[in-house]
């Protein structure tokens, strides 16, 4: 969005998503803002998602929550790694989230 200057994006998706941003995302890349830091709300992948006609964005409980797939943080702590990665998806489908969607493929 920032480097590629895209503003504006044109498509349908019909349906209820969960948008995933992951703690690259969030943290390293900036595409939103985190709690953790005291600035004000924005979120660019949203920005740009909810132009598409018929897509309804659910709200998170806790949207910049980490989902606990970080490196090898998944691999030395298998068990936490898990439970948070069910907490996550289980905030999605609280929020009625048909579909997850992500952004950020290094996550």
């Amino acid at each position: 969005m920032d480097i590629a200057k895209i503003t504006k994006v044109e498509g349908v998706f019909k349906g209820k998503v969960g948008l995933h941003m992951s703690c690259h995302g969030l943290r390293e890349l900036r595409m939103a803002r985190s709690s953790e830091r005291m600035v004000a709300p924005f979120n660019k992948v949203s920005t740009l998602l909810a132009q598409l006609q018929g897509i309804e964005l659910v709200e998170l409980t806790r949207p910049d929550e980490c989902c606990g797939f970080g490196g090898t943080f998944a691999v030395a702590e298998e068990a936490v790694s898990c439970m948070m990665g069910h907490d996550r998806i289980a905030d999605h489908e609280k929020a009625g989230a048909e579909v997850i969607t992500g952004f950020d493929m290094s996550a």
